[in-house]
């Protein structure tokens, strides 16, 4: 993944992609939070770029649509598995995935910018613990996003609280637009909880080793006015 769930991590493709020639292994990236807006891994030397139309792409959550991208003598395979399984979306499935990507620069351009002004605020609170998010200085990934994305650093960013689903609770009932959801990528800001949510299969050994305590949560930027969700995260914390 070019940036990973939800610990934000960035890989560094150019680097993945020498490895891979090396070893005459194909490179695919699942580039769901970057976007073609922000990174076109191609161009950095991936044979295979997979997108989810489902969330930044169309933007709506109107559609469940994936792609992959690549080369054609790469790609033609997949696409063979794909027609004989059934696995081809209906033509209005379609007419709404594109409709959503004609938007796609204007909403990342300014999902990102908020995304990067609430890091900043989220990571200047005292009641947060700690901030991920690949635009800010001390994210361990910072220098290899600042070569291997473009125009910013996306809408995605995640967030510790105190360690208690208690607190989590408390923060998440104070919220009042700002929603829990499972997917990512609309036009409104939401949030998820991994811990029980996209990482509930691991142990909670395995989620500490990780990381991915209960007080863990990933924010998925829309297109709201910055200053009114920065006044509702600032209400929501001070409920903790």
């Amino acid at each position: 993944m070019v940036r990973s769930n939800p610990r934000l991590r960035v890989a560094d493709l150019p680097a993945l992609a020498a490895l891979a020639r090396d070893r005459g292994a194909l490179l695919v990236v699942d580039n769901t939070f970057a976007t073609p807006y922000h990174a076109q891994p191609l161009k950095q030397g991936a044979h295979l770029v997979v997108e989810s139309l489902t969330k930044f792409l169309s933007g709506h959550h109107q559609v469940l649509l994936g792609g992959v991208v690549g080369a054609r003598d790469v790609v033609e395979p997949l696409r063979q598995v794909a027609v004989r399984a059934g696995l081809v979306p209906n033509p209005w499935a379609c007419w709404l995935g594109v409709e959503g990507v004609r938007t796609l620069a204007v909403r990342l351009e300014r999902a990102s910018a908020t995304a990067w002004r609430l890091a900043r605020f989220l990571q200047a609170h005292p009641k947060v613990r700690a901030v991920h998010y690949p635009g800010l200085a001390h994210h361990p990934d910072h220098p290899v996003a600042n070569r291997v994305l473009e125009r910013g650093y996306g809408a995605m960013l995640s967030f510790e609280l105190p360690p208690e689903r208690a607190a989590v609770n408390r923060f998440l009932r104070s919220l009042k637009r700002v929603r829990l959801v499972l997917s990512l990528g609309g036009v409104e800001t939401t949030l998820s909880h991994p811990a029980t949510s996209s990482h509930r299969f691991l142990s909670e050994e395995e989620r500490e080793a990780l990381g991915l305590h209960e007080g863990f949560l990933r924010l998925s930027v829309g297109l709201e006015d910055p200053e009114d969700l920065e006044a509702e995260f600032s209400e929501a914390l001070e409920a903790l």
